[in-house]
């Protein structure tokens, strides 16, 4: 009877033992669970918010990039063949130069609006991706001074890859920016051209005065006075 009383109480420890091991186990199960939702929860946030940004950045880097150029079908009046025919371009041209679409179509919008058509605005638009890629800013500001060099000089005499390469000398050579030095050009190329100046040495002009002064503008107007005097000379200039 007291074997069979001590065997009783052994069995009965034994399930209050098992009793009490389940329930904890199941509270460390409930534990781990809660902990592996909330991991989760940080992991979907972590993870999935982010692609949701990038998702949004890139289709409306996708829609900034369609408004670029369906300006230029709208405002410069190509026709919708034309401008396909620039998308595919554009988009190459970004993924050889590391430039924006962006950025790209709205020079091409620019070059386009200056006159250039066909090849010509897709050379003037490649010459001025690759300037801009080597740290002359943005294509549009290199643009400006490629499409005034094509546009004010003979036909055929100057190629955009030469006005490039003559903005980037200059840049080098002188002491301003290629965003303050571009738009020099389009003032001072129709009176250059006029009297027989050629982009590089309206360039070498430019870089010798900006070493002196740093001011691009200021340069200029001095280079346009000397330009004048020779385009209507006074009585004595003749002589």
């Amino acid at each position: 009877m007291a074997l069979v009383t001590t065997i009783k109480a052994v069995i009965e420890a034994d399930s209050s033992k098992l009793a009490r091991g389940l329930d904890k186990a199941g509270g460390q199960l409930r534990d781990f669970g809660q902990k592996t939702a909330r991991a989760g929860t940080k992991v979907t946030a972590g993870v999935t918010l982010p692609l949701v940004g990038i998702g949004t950045a890139a289709f409306k880097t996708a829609a900034d990039f369609e408004a670029s150029m369906t300006q230029i079908q709208s405002l410069v009046g190509l026709s919708a063949e034309t401008v396909k025919g620039f998308e595919q371009d554009v988009l190459n041209l970004a993924g050889e130069t590391g430039r924006a679409p962006k950025e790209l179509a709205d020079a091409m919008f620019f070059i386009t609006s200056a006159g250039l058509r066909g090849a010509d605005a897709v050379e003037a638009l490649e010459a001025s991706a690759k300037a801009a890629a080597a740290g002359l800013g943005d294509t549009e500001v290199v643009a400006d001074a490629v499409t005034n060099a094509l546009n004010g000089y003979e036909a055929g005499s100057i190629s955009a890859a030469q006005a490039t390469d003559i903005l980037v000398k200059t840049v080098e050579q002188g002491k301003a920016s290629a965003a303050d030095l571009a738009p020099q050009f389009g003032r001072l190329v129709p009176m250059a051209a006029e009297l027989g100046v050629s982009m590089d040495q309206l360039g070498g002009g430019l870089a010798f005065l900006t070493r002196s002064s740093g001011d691009a503008s200021q340069a200029s107007v001095g280079l346009k006075g000397i330009l004048s005097k020779l385009v209507k000379p006074s009585q004595q200039g003749i002589k």
